[in-house]
């Protein structure tokens, strides 16, 4: 018995059910929509986590250090390209908000590695405006810095969201000593720059100077912080660290907020997935069921198991095929009507190539996982006759 002519009465038999058909469409319908939209609230919060989220990480040593040994290890780890940009933070006595930086490269968004810009060997620095006294704002070239002596020239105005800790060590009788235009440097109010320090923020103005320059003149540093060109390269940071002589402490934001391996929104994402797939599961073993009779007198007559396993599934992935274009309808409708408050992104070719198929394939599995069930139910049944 051909598998054409088992397709053809299994469709048929199918069309004629007013209410069943219906019910298993829709629920098709719903489990494909479901994870369409999961795929897509998903990939909304991958694009807008920021980009250096899966690549910061802070190296802390317990006291002030020479900066030569991690400024070696991190410049040449920027220039092979696997360091993106990384920050020297050394530990200033009591400054009022000043947080001073070692930089090269750039901390938050990538970079040509031949830049050279922040790994100047100039005495010179640049300054966050909260900073800057009102005396210098619109001429900056006279205000100086003097760090541990060593007078420096402002070069310009930084930017905001430097991403590194200050100091919470004030009273270190190895602290850097610095004074801005000669006196104790105070931040006014408003302050845009803050931290998290033991549960309270400190407001900051961070003042920056090259790593060079800071490796150099030896300035004691208390760590650094670094971002990576790839997220969640561990392997760049243990390699870093490993060349240290002093001890420290390697602490990165990657698990922040996880329950196991996943955030408590993917533990959503997936538990929305799984209700789906039992859904999928529910309404084809439902299917499968109701053409019990049917495969037994196709078995009793001469059909092949090969052929009704392919008759089976080719009724299913019809059915999956139609359901998952209705969905990606449904969602492109969504996806083009959600306004101003986005929760939905456009999902790349390869995504919803690759969820097509792998809906299709799980429906198709489930219901020849259960046919085979059923087949050997019909094995038993024509040994006992």
């Amino acid at each position: 018995m051909g598998t054409i002519y088992l397709t053809k009465c299994m469709l048929l038999k199918c069309l004629k059910r007013k209410r069943g058909l219906p019910i298993v469409l829709f629920g098709l319908f719903i489990a494909a929509l479901g994870i369409l939209i999961v795929a897509s609230v998903a990939r909304n919060r991958e694009l807008q986590s920021p980009w250096y989220m899966q690549r910061s990480a802070t190296v802390l040593f317990e006291y002030p250090v020479s900066p030569k040994e991690l400024y070696s290890s991190l410049h040449d780890a920027f220039r092979e390209g696997s360091v993106n940009g990384y920050a020297l933070i050394a530990d200033i006595d009591v400054s009022g908000g000043i947080s001073l930086g070692g930089l090269e490269g750039n901390l938050w968004n990538p970079v040509d590695s031949e830049d050279d810009r922040f790994s100047t060997r100039d005495n010179i620095f640049w300054i966050h405006q909260q900073a800057v006294p009102e005396a210098y704002f619109y001429d900056l070239d006279d205000l100086r810095a003097t760090i541990n002596g060593i007078e420096l020239d402002c070069a310009g105005l930084t930017y905001y969201g430097l991403n590194w800790d200050w100091s919470q060590n004030t009273h270190s009788t190895d602290s850097i000593a610095f004074t801005l235009d000669g006196k104790r440097p105070v931040i006014g109010y408003p302050v845009f720059e803050s931290v998290n320090i033991g549960g309270d923020w400190i407001y900051i103005a961070p003042v920056l100077t090259g790593s060079t320059w800071m490796a150099e003149n030896d300035i004691p540093i208390i760590g650094a912080c670094i971002t990576l060109s790839q997220p969640n390269d561990l392997t760049v940071l243990k390699d870093i660290v490993d060349m240290l002589s002093t001890p420290c402490t390697l602490t990165t934001e990657w698990n922040a907020g996880r329950i196991g391996s996943l955030t408590a929104n993917e533990w959503v994402y997936l538990g929305a997935l799984v209700l789906a797939l039992l859904n999928v599961a529910a309404l084809f073993y439902g299917l499968i069921d109701s053409y019990k009779e049917e495969l037994f007198i196709f078995r009793k007559i001469g059909a092949t198991k090969r052929s009704i396993c392919i008759a089976s599934s080719i009724l299913v992935i019809l059915f999956s095929c139609l359901a998952s274009l209705l969905a990606r309808g449904v969602f492109e409708v969504l996806f083009h009507c959600q306004g101003d408050t986005v929760w939905l992104a456009s999902l790349p070719g390869s995504y919803n190539c690759a969820l097509f198929l792998a809906f299709i394939g799980i429906c198709a599995l489930l219901s020849l996982n259960h046919l085979s069930g059923i087949l050997k139910n019909f094995r038993r049944i024509g040994t006992n006759l």
